[in-house]
């Protein structure tokens, strides 16, 4: 269960640090994730 969230994590950053331009930053993505438990 570890592995996958972890592995969805990176691939939620490597995404997201490939896009140019970004409604948000990883940071406020990770709590926007957090605050509706998506993770």
């Amino acid at each position: 269960m570890k592995k996958i969230i972890v592995l969805m994590i990176f691939l939620a950053t490597a995404g997201f640090s490939t896009q140019k331009e970004r409604a948000f930053d990883v940071g406020e993505w990770f709590k926007f994730r957090i605050h509706y438990g998506i993770v």
